[in-house]
């Protein structure tokens, strides 16, 4: 099961369900280390939406979105999209979070992450408001996964870093919920990092998927490509969206 929970409503029950079925976590390492600065991405402003751009939050819920440029009133930085056939809603979205998903079934989608505020892999130290390069460079280290090299990638007219996460290997257990950072990475979206309550994206390597980790001024955004088993070339698609996507 991929764990990422963008309402907060579905994350509670998760944890409910957790916490009826196991034991306090073990303890984990409260230090806390900030990401090393990068030099800033320089960032090019968003074009003036069209008078015919859409917004994305008046296309309903479960609902085939029509063809054509798309901007969000909500998602933060601003972000506009031009989306093909295919694409629709599960999620109502936060200045936070998109969250697209493709049809028929919406098991393969993309998701747009702003600002990471903490990250855990395996034992080390949280690390605070993780940048693009410290993001992909902890996934990559982990020894639970299997990565592959990193590829700069266009998102729009920004440089994102790409990698992907191979699946195939074992869920973590149900007991182990509290401890999913021991078997690959947990970025949190949050006042507190992982186990708190909060917007949890898992790295386990039980799920295959890819993730652009870019910097849009200040801000780390990180672009979260989901897919189901024999169906990676969704992934080409998703850099496609990307190339045609003004973040900032």
């Amino acid at each position: 099961m991929d764990r990422f929970a963008p309402v907060k409503v579905s994350l509670a029950l998760v944890l409910v369900a957790a916490v009826a079925g196991c034991s306090s976590p073990a303890a984990q390492s409260t230090a806390t280390v900030a990401s090393t600065p990068l030099a800033t991405t320089p960032v090019t402003p968003a074009p003036a939406a069209s008078a015919s751009a859409r917004i994305i939050e008046d296309a309903g819920l479960e609902t085939p979105m029509v063809a054509g440029i798309y901007t969000s009133r909500l998602f933060k930085p601003a972000l506009s999209l031009k989306l093909g056939e295919g694409w629709f809603r599960r999620d109502a979205g936060s200045a936070r979070t998109l969250d697209l998903r493709r049809a028929p079934d919406g098991a393969a989608g993309v998701t747009f992450i702003s600002g990471i505020d903490f990250l855990q892999c395996g034992t080390d130290p949280v690390v605070a408001k993780p940048n693009a390069r410290t993001i992909v460079d902890a996934i990559r280290s982990s020894k639970k996964l299997t990565v592959s090299a990193p590829v700069a990638v266009p998102v729009g007219a920004l440089s994102g870093i790409e990698i992907r996460v191979a699946g195939g290997g074992d869920p973590v257990p149900e007991e182990d919920l509290f401890k999913s950072n021991e078997y690959g990475c947990v970025l949190t979206v949050g006042d507190e990092p992982f186990p708190a309550e909060a917007l949890w994206v898992m790295v386990t390597p039980d799920i295959t998927r890819q993730f652009v980790a870019v910097d849009v001024g200040e801000t780390t955004v990180v672009i979260r490509g989901l897919a189901v088993s024999g169906t990676e070339s969704h992934f080409d698609l998703v850099l496609d969206l990307l190339a045609d996507t003004s973040l900032g």
